[in-house]
């Protein structure tokens, strides 16, 4: 089993799409849909559904709303989602001496602890200032405001064979 960590914000909602949908609503004088994804990641993202064994985890803290998974499930992601589909909201410890704890990498190897069955893993985000250093060769950073790119599948693509331990 193969498993991407995936962030929304900066990665499925870029800043662009996001001032664009806010944009719009405005002149239809309707709420922003603060559920809606770019299409065009989602296609992006739905280039990896060829990779043998990938399950979605979500590192995002869209995880805590009310309609999730369902909120972006429905929007053809082809990709499934794991059984454990989140990663916990627990928060570890600061060391001594550290300046911030690194929360999500932590959720991050707190879930692949309790996974030992994966074989491979890619982190998807375009904030890794949290992240484990034992990570780094699995992080693929996408810019807040451009999102998924191109070039960043193939990147994952590598990151996801990659040995988890």
């Amino acid at each position: 089993m193969r498993i991407l960590f995936l962030d929304i914000d900066g990665v499925l909602v870029p800043g662009g799409f996001l001032r664009g949908c806010a944009a719009m609503a405005g002149k239809l004088g309707q709420p922003v849909d603060r559920d809606l994804l770019d299409p065009y990641k989602v296609h992006l993202l739905n280039g990896l559904k060829d990779v043998p064994g990938i399950n979605l985890v979500i590192s995002s803290t869209w995880r805590k709303h009310d309609n999730m998974p369902a909120a972006i499930m429905c929007q053809e992601i082809e990709l499934p989602l794991h059984p454990d589909w989140t990663t916990t909201w627990d928060v570890p410890l600061r060391e001594p001496g550290q300046e911030r704890a690194l929360v999500r990498g932590w959720q991050i190897a707190e879930w692949l602890s309790r996974h030992p069955e994966t074989e491979g893993y890619a982190i998807l985000d375009d904030d890794i200032a949290d992240m484990l250093p034992c990570q780094t060769p699995h992080i693929v950073r996408t810019s807040y405001e451009e999102g998924l790119v191109p070039s960043q599948v193939a990147a994952l693509r590598k990151a996801l064979m990659l040995p988890a331990a």
